[in-house]
């Protein structure tokens, strides 16, 4: 699945980047489904371009914004009471209930760079902080996954 949607940067009054077939620059994101959910899909996403906010605008065109997104999405965090059937937080928990995801779920698992002067491709990887990795891991749970 591709986002080819052309891109406007500071495109309406909350200076975000909007979709403008007019006087958009061209745009493309490649969408991958790496595992479904109820409700949810873990996504892994390649831009072609770089344009700014470019994935997170190209997936809520798509219909599918990122949680937690407050500029493209609901900015409503994930709660493991609104994905899990009954659950109640513990009676002895004197706080609210913490969100397992409370920010813009996007993360970049691995990015490859070429080194300026070698010209050598350089790939870096950064393992799923703490927080996603727990709103996949109860998203699965949840799933039958």
């Amino acid at each position: 699945m591709r986002g080819r949607a052309p891109l406007l940067v500071d495109g309406d009054k909350r200076h975000r980047t909007v979709v403008d077939t007019r006087e958009g620059k061209p745009s493309v994101t490649r969408f991958k489904i790496v595992q479904r959910f109820k409700g949810y899909s873990l996504l892994e996403v390649a831009p072609e371009t770089g344009r700014t906010h470019q994935i997170r605008v190209h997936a809520a065109a798509l219909g599918a914004p990122l949680i937690a997104d407050p500029l493209y999405g609901d900015g409503k965090p994930l709660f493991l009471s609104v994905i899990k059937r009954g659950y109640r937080p513990s009676a002895h928990d004197t706080d609210d209930e913490r969100p397992l995801i409370g920010r813009t779920a996007l993360h970049a698992l691995s990015l490859t760079l070429r080194h300026p002067a070698t010209g050598e491709h350089i790939t870096y990887e950064a393992p799923y902080p703490k927080d996603f990795r727990a709103a996949v891991t109860q998203l699965g749970k949840i799933s039958g996954g």
